[in-house]
């Protein structure tokens, strides 16, 4: 007699669960640890610790000081490492996502503890079509950003603004779509006096910004558009202007691997959009009140050496349109600056990378400055 018998399967190990449930709320939470050490050659003397030392900002490139010249600085800090939480619900999408670099004024004793404070970067809701709260502006395009060690990178030539707004965008077909956004307002002025800039936060009018996203076989492009009103109000004195800019940005594929990727863009009171601030928005004098034009861009190639090692090269500038009479002298006329760098992934997540940069930054009046830097980055995703 022959007994057959039966032997359940084993089931397969399940999947490591992504994300998990909170009410009807799937939250995941990521973000990376970035180790940083800079070695920089300010040839006008080092500016205090802050932004200018910890990455890439070129308004902080002292300029016309060569009796406080100085031989190498080295910086050590992991401020830029990043937190976020991500909420998939039934009626949308929930995002907030903070770092350790982006609060001014909380910048910790490098004797001791080095302890810094965790600040809000991006925290927005996203429902359809529909987004509201801070993000990246629609004027900028996150997605033509080269890699690099540095915070941003190609600082004075590129957008970079994240700011609350309310933005609609409207999918044309598989390949285009449309974005309209009203965005937070803010008039950075200067006067024909001095270059520091004022947030005068006189605003009456959100920025207004338009723009269209499309792809094809040669790569993903951006044009945006943006109009703004400029305004100041200082007890008595009031005074508005209009301001407007435009941007065409992109990835450009080059072969199997590499790309180029790029940014030109400019117009008149659109300041603080481009590098981090580097000119102001308008110059405001005793007999008138005028928005400042800029023009910016950058370029970068990126070589895939192989699934592991890559390298970027990249150029960017901006020059500024300072009327005589208008502008204070001792304001920004010029920035540019070149880097190359090289990346290593030897396990999935894990990024190394180095990247030298040189950038002079010349003022109205003729004086110059230079800065020169060796920048090494270890960072963990997660």
């Amino acid at each position: 007699i022959t007994v057959e018998r039966q032997v359940a399967a084993i089931p397969a190990p399940a999947a490591p669960a992504d994300g998990f449930k909170a009410g009807d709320a799937t939250i995941k939470i990521g973000g990376f640890v970035k180790a940083e050490g800079l070695v920089s050659d300010f040839a006008d003397g080092a500016p205090p610790v802050g932004f200018g030392r910890d990455f890439y900002l070129p308004s902080a490139i002292p300029v016309g000081s060569p009796a406080s010249s100085q031989d190498l600085i080295t910086d050590l800090h992991a401020k830029q490492t990043r937190l976020w939480i991500n909420g998939s619900t039934p009626v949308g999408q929930v995002y907030v996502e903070g770092d350790f670099q982006t609060a001014p004024g909380t910048q910790g004793s490098e004797r001791t503890t080095n302890g810094y404070n965790f600040a809000l970067r991006r925290a927005y809701f996203q429902n359809g079509d529909w987004l509201f709260g801070q993000d990246w502006s629609t004027f900028m395009n996150v997605g033509a950003l080269p890699e690099t060690p540095d915070f941003i990178g190609p600082t004075e030539g590129t957008v970079f603004v994240r700011q609350v707004m309310a933005r609609y965008t409207a999918k044309l077909s598989d390949t285009v779509n449309l974005q309209f956004a009203i965005e937070n307002p803010e008039t950075a002025s200067a006067t024909n006096l001095s270059p520091t800039l004022t947030e005068n936060d006189d605003d009456q009018l959100p920025d207004l910004i338009a723009r269209v996203n499309f792809k094809n076989d040669l790569g993903d492009f951006a044009v945006a558009g943006i109009a703004r009103q400029l305004r100041i109000a200082a007890g008595a004195a009031e005074e508005d202007t209009t301001g407007f800019g435009v941007a065409v940005s992109g990835k450009i594929k080059v072969g199997a691997s590499d790309d180029i990727r790029f940014s030109i863009g400019g117009g008149e009171g659109v300041g603080r959009y481009f590098g981090l601030n580097l000119a102001p928005d308008a110059s405001d004098t005793p007999t008138d009140f005028e928005a400042v034009g800029v023009l910016a861009g950058f370029v970068a190639y990126r070589h895939m050496w192989d699934k592991d090692w890559r390298s970027t090269v990249s150029y960017s500038f901006q020059n500024v349109d300072n009327q005589t009479g208008v502008t204070a002298a001792t304001s920004t006329d010029s920035v540019w600056s070149a880097a190359a760098n090289l990346f290593y992934s030897p396990a999935k997540g894990v990024d190394l990378g180095v990247d030298y940069r040189h950038a002079e930054r010349e003022l109205f009046n003729g004086q110059s400055g230079d800065l020169t830097r060796v920048h090494f980055v270890a960072k963990r995703s997660f």
